[in-house]
């Protein structure tokens, strides 16, 4: 019996365009699928790059899909169940993650902001000098009191007043603008 997965997410992504020699922006190019027994990501380019760089602007800016499996692999083992490049797309199976993510948490209480906080700061010391690079709330399943990072696209070498900056603007500027703190 064929499965068909449920689309739970789309985002844009940014590629170097080579010949006019500046990024270029394509719609829905990056999807999330669930199916019973994990989630596939899908990009929509066969040369994306992973990392902190990622964002299209220079030929060659962040890592290959190899460099970012190996790192991936080897600060979260058994988190990526496979991948596969095609000529035109990218797709990488992970593992489920019990929980549901710290953006869904209500109410957001200075306790669990704190906790939140304290969960990337100690990750990071873990892991350094990499760091999981994208800290939003929507990336960080919570199961009772134990955290675990999802979404490891932005993995890279980071040093500690990187990681603090984007933990600071990530949890709590973005969720202050959002009004989604301490409700």
């Amino acid at each position: 019996m064929i499965e068909y997965p449920d689309l739970i997410k789309t985002k844009y992504i940014y590629v170097y365009n080579k010949i006019l020699r500046k990024r270029k922006r394509i719609d829905c190019g990056r999807k999330v699928y669930k199916y019973k027994t994990h989630y596939r990501k899908t990009i929509d380019h066969h040369n994306y790059r992973f990392g902190k760089d990622n964002t299209g602007t220079k030929e060659n800016s962040g890592m290959s899909i190899d460099e970012h499996i190996e790192i991936v692999n080897k600060l979260f083992p058994g988190y990526i169940l496979g991948y596969k490049v095609f000529r035109g797309c990218i797709w990488i199976d992970y593992k489920i993650i019990k929980g549901i993510p710290a953006s869904e948490v209500f109410p957001k209480t200075p306790e669990f902001i704190n906790k939140i906080y304290k969960f990337c700061m100690n990750h990071y010391k873990k892991t350094a000098p990499y760091g999981h690079g994208d800290w939003a709330l929507d990336n960080i399943m919570v199961d009772g009191d134990n955290f675990q990072f999802i979404d490891w696209d932005k993995c890279d070498i980071y040093t500690e007043q990187e990681v603090f900056q984007y933990i600071y603007r990530e949890i709590f500027v973005e969720n202050i603008k959002k009004g989604s703190l301490y409700k």
